[in-house]
C-alpha cells in the first residue's frame, strides 16, 4: 500500500490526537491502525475510501483497537523487562 499517499491525511490525524492531549499517537501507529483493522472492517478498497475513513477516526476507537491489541498480544514476563518498580 502506498503509505506516501494519505501522509498528510496521517500527519493532520496526529496533530488532532495530539492537540486533544494525546501525544504519543504516532503516524506509524495511525497507519497500522488503517491497514491491520480499520481499512479492511469498513471495506474501504478504493484510496478514496480509505482517505474518508482515517479523516473520521476517533480517539475512542483507536484506543479501542490498541487495548485489544494488547490483550490478545502474545508476551512472556521476559518481553516485558524489569519489573521492580512495580513491587
Amino acid at each position: 500500500m502506498d503509505k506516501w499517499y494519505f501522509r498528510d491525511s496521517l500527519r493532520r490525524k496526529e496533530r488532532e490526537f495530539n492537540e486533544s492531549g494525546y501525544k504519543t499517537v504516532t503516524q506509524e501507529a495511525l497507519w497500522n491502525y488503517c491497514v491491520d483493522y480499520l481499512w479492511p472492517r469498513q471495506k474501504a478498497t478504493t484510496r478514496r475510501q480509505q482517505k474518508r475513513v482515517l479523516a473520521l477516526i476517533t480517539p475512542h476507537a483507536f484506543f479501542d483497537y490498541q487495548q485489544l491489541k494488547a490483550q490478545t498480544k502474545q508476551t512472556t514476563l521476559a518481553d516485558m523487562g524489569d519489573l521492580s518498580d512495580l513491587f
